[in-house]
């Protein structure tokens, strides 16, 4: 189950809900598989989720300070807009 601060790992069956609004480009299987090896390389504990401590570790190999609290509002507005 995911808790309150962790995001998804993208999903590998390309089973993806689609928006309704707006229309976006579709990834390339190639383009999903470097998402999903990014993703697994910050998943430090492979579990299938970014937590708050994962997350910050990844911003800061982007180049990013974040907050612990900005790193909790981030995967807060990632929640709801999968919801």
């Amino acid at each position: 189950a995911t808790g309150t601060n962790q995001i998804k790992r993208p999903g590998l069956a390309g089973g993806a809900k689609k928006r309704t609004t707006g229309s976006r480009p579709e990834l390339t299987e190639e383009q999903k598989t470097e998402i999903r090896e990014a993703f697994d390389l910050f998943d430090a504990d492979g579990s299938g989720t970014i937590d708050v401590k994962e997350l910050k570790v990844a911003m800061r190999a982007l180049g990013f300070e974040p907050k612990k609290e900005e790193i909790k509002k981030m995967i807060s507005d990632i929640q709801k807009e999968n919801a």
